[in-house]
């Protein structure tokens, strides 16, 4: 490339920050003045300079002559220092016969450049020195201010933040300033130019600077991915150790069953069905069926099946008090006006709706129960406990309980451990229990009028069995009905005999 042409791609390129370039060349057909102004002259001026320019540019093969040279270096691919005819001044590297990269470029006025270029244009991270000493230090794009910066004047004062040329697009306190990676550093006033300019201080600075930030970050990542990779790993060994848990007690509640079960069978076996006498007293039952919870825990079979039940019963001599939709309070009345009443008589309490169990311990919930956790369980639901307290209070001849409780836990997501169904537990002394599913199991609302295990309970009562017989009956109509997927059970410790239909 000759100097000739270096001199316009110069001209071109590098006057767009500065005040005016004139170009002379001399050609073949005459001698062509072209003044080009900066932005401070008119855009349409301006644009139809650079269009002059252009069309300049175009007759390379035209002998032109001019006083501008390369002085030293290599101002081709490498790095060299450059004279143009009007004096301004270009020092650093070049790419192709253009700036590009680390470099100075010193106006005749007095003005200054240092910093980045990128194919001839001031692009990137610089500073700009006015004779006045004002100085702007930040970032450039297409041989203008655009983006952070700080710009400072004369009389001592600076503005800082995001720049777009001259303007000041979104202002910003120092602080705010240096937060979002602002350089804030004295302005650098030059009194003499230098001649060749091989470092650059603030640059290396920035530089440096936002290489040490890169490796803090890549630090910082990296130590977050081993934090990750740690807790993930945590995470699943956690994961592992509960359902290993969960695992131990499904099959030590199927062990307990399968033992209760184990027994009947031996029993059965020495003691004919037909040998027993069936206990008479007075039957008197409470039934309580609660489905009309929030929307999110909704039971739509409970009211029906505690009618269905109150109806069978009736049939076979029972006294019965009938509860649909209760509060806690409500509940405990009825519980302890039965209790009053159950002295001395064969006392059956019925009970369809949500149940739940916290650390091993079971509850029947309200209708009006607001449990956001573990602990409000116990202040807001009914302990089944307190069902044997009371009727063993009483002194009833036979107790009999029924828990059609076994739904899934709507509370569950508030808990620590969301245990299903409800826990395993042995009847007391004159007493008979019997639950719709086996523990920690979930059983089904149903998708007709009643329970799976009130369907059960009501083909069957009418038999003349046995009550641990009518129990079996129950569970074998559940499990041939929900295909094996619900399995009741039962826990008794009553040594007499009891049947719901009378003997002949």
């Amino acid at each position: 490339m000759s100097s000739s042409d270096r001199n316009i791609i110069l001209c071109t390129k590098l006057s767009l920050c500065a005040h005016s370039c004139r170009l002379t060349a001399s050609c073949a057909r005459g001698l062509i003045h072209i003044d080009i102004f900066t932005a401070y002259a008119a855009k349409a001026t301006y644009f139809l300079k650079l269009i002059t320019i252009a069309l300049l540019m175009s007759f390379t093969s035209l002998p032109c002559n001019s006083d501008a040279a390369c002085i030293s270096g290599d101002c081709d691919g490498g790095y060299g220092s450059y004279v143009l005819e009007t004096g301004n001044k270009y020092s650093g590297y070049w790419t192709n016969g253009r700036p590009n990269g680390l470099g100075k470029y010193i106006f005749r006025n007095g003005q200054n450049y240092t910093g980045d270029f990128v194919k001839g244009k001031f692009s990137g991270f610089g500073s700009y020195v006015w004779p006045s000493g004002e100085t702007y230090i930040g970032r450039f794009a297409n041989g203008r201010p655009k983006g952070l910066g700080i710009r400072y004047f004369g009389n001592g004062t600076a503005r800082c933040g995001v720049w777009d040329g001259k303007r000041l697009v979104k202002p910003m306190t120092r602080v705010n300033y240096i937060k979002a990676g602002g350089i804030v550093t004295p302005p650098i006033v030059e009194a003499q130019p230098a001649v060749q300019v091989n470092h650059n201080e603030l640059i290396l600075a920035e530089r440096q600077r936002l290489a040490a930030e890169r490796q803090r970050i890549e630090k910082d990542t990296a130590s977050l991915n081993h934090q990750k990779v740690d807790l993930e790993r945590k995470g699943k060994t956690i994961a592992d150790a509960n359902e290993a848990l969960a695992a131990i007690e499904r099959e030590r509640q199927q062990l307990i069953v399968d033992r209760q079960r184990l027994d009947e069978d031996r029993l059965a076996s020495v003691v004919p069905v037909q040998s027993f006498t069936s206990v008479h007293a007075p039957r008197i039952a409470l039934i309580i069926g609660n489905g009309a919870y929030t929307p999110s825990g909704a039971l739509k079979n409970p009211p029906n099946d505690a009618v269905t039940i109150s109806k069978a019963l009736k049939k076979v001599g029972f006294e019965v008090e009938t509860l649909t939709n209760v509060d806690r309070r409500r509940m405990i009345t009825a519980l302890q006006g039965f209790s009053r009443r159950a002295h001395g008589t064969i006392a059956l309490f019925f009970y369809s709706g949500h149940g739940v169990q916290v650390k091993g311990e079971n509850y029947l919930i309200p209708i009006n129960a607001k449990i956001n956790s573990e602990a409000d369980v116990e202040h807001e639901a009914l302990p089944v406990q307190r069902i044997f307290d009371e009727l063993q209070n009483a002194k009833s001849r036979l107790n009999i309980v029924f828990f059609d409780a076994c739904r899934n836990n709507p509370f569950g997501r508030s808990y620590r451990s969301q245990t299903a169904g409800l826990a395993s537990m042995s009847a007391p002394q004159g007493s008979i229990i019997g639950f719709s599913t086996a523990p920690g199991k979930v059983a089904s609302d149903g998708a007709g009028g009643n329970s799976p295990y009130v369907n059960g309970f009501i083909k069957n009562i009418g038999r003349n069995v046995s009550v641990e017989a009518f129990l079996k009956d129950v569970a074998r109509t559940v499990i041939s009905e929900s295909r094996d997927e619900q399995r009741p059970w039962y826990s008794s410790n009553f040594v007499e005999e009891f049947s719901f239909v009378a003997r002949q």
